[in-house]
């Protein structure tokens, strides 16, 4: 069986004392690191940083994301790479979501818990939704770019067309 470095053994720090951590600081594919993340092509290798701390019941997972990612911009469709950099914060808390009965109001809080059971965490999910999170839902080559020509497809960025339109901006 192959190693996933981001399922983690809790054994070391679970019998040490309380506020003992871990550090964790892995580099490679998302394949390598069981991170596909469909949609998002890296195109440099993906490193995560992670420090967990043993809080009793709660591990605290703080750490960064760091890549380089190609994206398409929205306006002009023309593909473009950027640097990757996302902070997390993470709780992993030991046992199972409460389970209520009827209309419950949720609390922020309640939607950052990630629960586990066993001696080891997997960190994937919730790494894979920080690099989505941190991804812009309309990524712009530039925050200038004028995008394409709605009548003629020219892209405006290179030069202007002859087209006929009325401007609404």
């Amino acid at each position: 069986m192959r190693h996933k470095p981001l399922i983690v053994d809790l054994s070391d720090i679970k019998s040490l004392s309380l506020g003992a951590s871990l550090e964790i600081d892995v580099q490679g594919t998302p394949q390598e690191l069981g991170l596909e993340t469909e949609g998002v092509e890296f195109i440099s290798p993906l490193r995560v940083q992670v420090n967990l701390l043993n809080e009793r019941d709660v591990i605290d997972a703080k750490g960064k994301i760091t890549t380089e990612i190609r994206l398409e911009c929205n306006r002009c469709l023309n593909e473009f790479s950027r640097p990757f950099e996302r902070g997390f914060h993470l709780e992993y808390h030991r046992g199972s979501p409460k389970v209520y009965e009827g209309e419950w109001e949720l609390k922020s809080t309640d939607l950052e818990k990630i629960y586990y059971q066993g001696d080891a965490i997997d960190l994937r999910d919730g790494i894979r939704d920080e690099i989505f999170l941190g991804i812009p839902m309309k990524p712009l080559c530039q925050d200038t770019c004028l995008g394409l020509c709605p009548l003629c497809g020219q892209d405006l960025n290179k030069e202007r067309c002859n087209c006929r339109r009325k401007d609404t901006e």
